[in-house]
């Protein structure tokens, strides 16, 4: 199933331990994870031992010392930045405790009627009618299991998009503890083995949100 979105992101959040004076564009190159040519183009908006905000290509790095997050909203670098995480974490070493994979798209909805109708459908107005006058859907935040692992949930958002007229804002989130379990899955194997599968899913999860009524 192929998502009809005019705008698609997605960000990877690891929590563990990080170097954030460590973990830049030199060290990447010196790695052979990146170019010397990409690793000169990289801007670098903060570099500190315990922060490192810095972009590379179509794709931003934020590291602390206990968090790093990589994010694109550029489609065609997804499976470039999966690849990228891949490569620090076999180098890293470091213990990762919790991971999230989160998905985010605008998309259009075909006329504004149905966009009402899309708000109607997944929060009914008649529970409200006694309690607010013209009422509408600004955001709802729903959660279930994550079915890639036995220790996170899959939360979906869903909002009126601010990029696009009578458009929908969807985030789904997959979000992994690691508690050194037998058999658990460490989160290089998850992103060598499960991302495109967790990705399509994602995506097929607004797909079918919008099919609610366009």
């Amino acid at each position: 199933m192929t998502l009809k979105a005019a705008l698609q992101g997605i960000n990877c959040v690891l929590v563990g331990s990080m170097k954030p004076q460590l973990l830049l564009p030199t060290w990447l190159a010196e790695n052979k994870l990146i170019s010397k040519e990409m690793a000169e183009s990289a801007k670098i908006d903060v570099s500190h031992e315990k922060i490192a905000l810095f972009h590379l290509g179509r794709t931003d790095f934020q590291v602390e010392e206990k968090r790093f997050v990589v994010s694109t909203s550029d489609q065609t670098w997804f499976e470039s930045m999966r690849d990228l995480l891949v490569g620090i974490l076999k180098i890293n070493n470091e213990p990762i405790t919790q991971m999230g994979l989160n998905f985010i798209a605008h998309c259009q909805i075909s006329t504004i009627d149905k966009w009402h109708e899309l708000g109607h459908k997944l929060a009914p107005k008649e529970s409200w009618k006694n309690i607010l006058n013209n009422t509408g859907m600004k955001s709802i935040y729903m959660e279930g299991d994550n079915p890639y692992t036995n220790s996170g949930k899959t939360h979906i958002k869903v909002e009126p998009s601010v990029r696009i007229s009578h458009g929908v804002y969807f985030e789904v989130n997959n979000s992994f503890n690691f508690n050194n379990s037998k058999g658990e899955k460490s989160p290089t194997e998850i992103l060598i083995k499960e991302f495109s599968s967790i990705q399509e899913s994602a995506f097929e999860k607004m797909e079918s949100i919008i099919k609610l009524v366009d």
